[in-house]
């Protein structure tokens, strides 16, 4: 069943003349922007991504609808808000209803291929849809292969490269998710030490079991990510136990670089590399005690939604385009879709992008709401006492968060300068009582609108996840 009204597959002028004869998207795990050394990170994290970048489009802040992989997958996928596709819990699936970006190409007559790394955005949570052929994670080997459980993107760019061997001469569109960043964070060799030192291992990680007694939530207690406070009541400063992570992290992103290196490498080789629009998103960041935790999905602060965006497709996007607008991750949908020459369905929440790559004007309402969400999960393995339901909106360069289900001691509004406090570290929500009213009715008025667009569920949106989904999210600690 096809949500109502779509007519997707139909031909649209995109305005850049012939449309690209494949389109990649790639989606990185985890990945915060501000650790990208194309938007200004100190270290060379990414030099393939970075030199794709200069010969196309930067988007300089895209935000992600939410901080998990799950639900913002579902909704970069079906370009719809959270509230209007429903999925908040790891037991939830995007509805049949839905139409998604790769059933889109499919009905218009290209190959498709899905290679999620991360579970939740596959078949876990219905995002195959559309898809002639999905690689899961567990189909990429056996457990003891080398990149059969590692973190490394090695095995699925294998696997999307024997793809594109078959199927180059046509449309085609491919999805692969990329799962390097996500913790734990120590990569694999050689880049475990492209910036920590191994001289200093044997002193971190014994820092790391001695925390590790102190972390209260079982989950965290396996991923090794205390709070802030679990770390003070350890006696370990945060200065002595992030920077060895974050060396790590970075590690880890300059591994993932170098698949996205071999993957441009093999277009130029099969010749299509002119002809084939790639794009670059993360879903997520993730949180190294900027607000006092570690992981991901606690929060819809700027460490959590601020991802990258980039487009590279030398023979149809002008270069080095830099668009400093604030757009959001739902606008990927329906940019792809015209670049490729294609309707998108009825129902969409996101705008294409292409009318200011192009110059032409703002990407639909200059006015738009750019909003995030974030629901408690109420079942899986992470403990948290302190988690709260919140919404955020950014307009008129402000961000205000709303704070809904919290506990006492957490504000009910909390507001910050987007541009110049993109980490949400200075809330000034007392200081301008009249923006927090401003932007709280226009998110009162987005959430009304969302809910009306509610999608209607099916018999799989209710359904229990099966022990071989269950031991895929086990390889990833969540559960």
């Amino acid at each position: 069943m096809r949500r109502r009204g779509a007519a997707p597959g139909a031909i649209v002028d995109s305005g850049t003349g012939k449309p690209p004869r494949g389109v990649i998207l790639i989606v990185a795990d985890t990945l915060r922007r501000d650790h990208l050394d194309l938007y200004g990170y100190g270290r060379q994290t990414t030099p393939h991504l970075s030199a794709a970048a200069r010969n196309g489009v930067v988007f300089t802040d895209n935000i992600s609808q939410a901080s998990w992989t799950k639900v913002s997958m579902s909704s970069m996928l079906s370009s719809l808000y959270p509230t209007t596709h429903g999925i908040d819990d790891p037991n939830d699936r995007l509805s049949s209803v839905a139409t998604t970006l790769a059933e889109v190409y499919r009905e218009a007559g290209y190959a498709t291929v899905s290679i999620p790394s991360n579970a939740f955005a596959g078949r876990m949570s219905n995002l195959h849809q559309g898809f002639e052929t999905v690689y899961e994670r567990g189909s990429l080997g056996t457990p003891g292969e080398q990149g059969a459980r590692s973190k490394t993107a090695r095995a699925s760019v294998d696997r999307l490269l024997e793809w594109l061997d078959d199927h180059h001469d046509g449309p085609f569109f491919a999805f692969i998710l990329m799962l390097d960043p996500h913790s734990p964070f120590r990569p694999r060799s050689p880049y475990d030490t492209t910036w920590a030192d191994p001289a200093e291992l044997p002193a971190f990680e014994e820092r790391m079991k001695t925390v590790a007694e102190h972390i209260e939530s079982a989950f965290m207690k396996r991923q090794g990510l205390p709070t802030q406070k679990e770390l003070e009541a350890a006696g370990v400063a945060a200065e002595d136990y992030v920077p060895y992570e974050i060396d790590w992290y970075d590690g880890s992103i300059r591994g993932m670089d170098v698949e996205i290196g071999r993957l441009f490498e093999r277009l130029d080789q099969l010749g299509i590399a002119e002809d084939t629009l790639i794009a670059f998103i993360a879903d997520h960041g993730e949180e190294f005690l900027e607000h006092g935790k570690h992981w991901h999905g606690n929060t819809i602060y700027g460490e959590m939604v601020n991802v990258p965006l980039i487009l590279h497709w030398s023979g149809g996007l002008p270069k080095g385009t830099v668009i400093e607008d604030t757009v959001q991750s739902i606008d990927l949908m329906p940019t792809l879709l015209e670049l490729s020459g294609l309707e998108p369905p009825a129902g969409v929440q996101g705008h294409s992008l292409l009318p200011l790559i192009l110059g032409d004007g703002p990407a639909g309402r200059r006015d738009r709401p750019i909003v995030s969400e974030h629901r408690i999960i109420r079942t899986g393995a992470q403990e948290d006492s302190d988690a709260v339901n919140s919404e955020s909106i950014i307009a008129d360069g402000w961000k205000l968060i709303r704070n809904f289900d919290r506990p006492e001691e957490w504000p009910e509004f909390e507001l910050f300068d987007h541009h110049e406090d993109p980490l949400d570290a200075h809330n000034v929500a007392e200081d301008n009582p009249e923006i927090v009213e401003r932007l709280n009715r226009r998110l009162d008025a987005w959430r009304e609108w969302a809910k009306a667009a509610k999608l209607p569920s099916d018999e799989e949106a209710a359904s229990e996840m099966s022990a071989e989904e269950l031991e895929r999210l086990r390889a990833l600690g969540y559960v």
